[in-house]
């Protein structure tokens, strides 16, 4: 559902941390390092993804990967693009 609304690259979409999402603006940060044109990258996230990313992340350490190889639950190891 994330890549689906974000339109973000699967690279880009693994790389993912918690500390990328700002839900009170609604936003993703994605940053060069991990983008594929090398800039900072700012995509809008919906009101229904805010709300469900919102259930997602609660109570969660800033530092871990938004989808994990946790069963692409929130975790400290990256999810592989493959």
């Amino acid at each position: 559902m994330t890549r689906y609304y974000t339109f973000v690259r699967r690279k880009e979409f693994c790389s993912i941390k918690v500390k990328h999402l700002n839900l009170d603006l609604h936003t993703l940060f994605i940053p060069e390092e991990y983008s594929k044109n090398r800039k900072n990258q700012v995509v809008m996230v919906p009101d229904d993804l805010a709300k469900a990313l919102r259930k997602h992340t609660k109570g969660v350490v800033a530092g871990h990967y938004l989808f994990s190889l946790r069963n692409c639950k929130l975790g400290p190891q990256e999810l592989s693009p493959k």
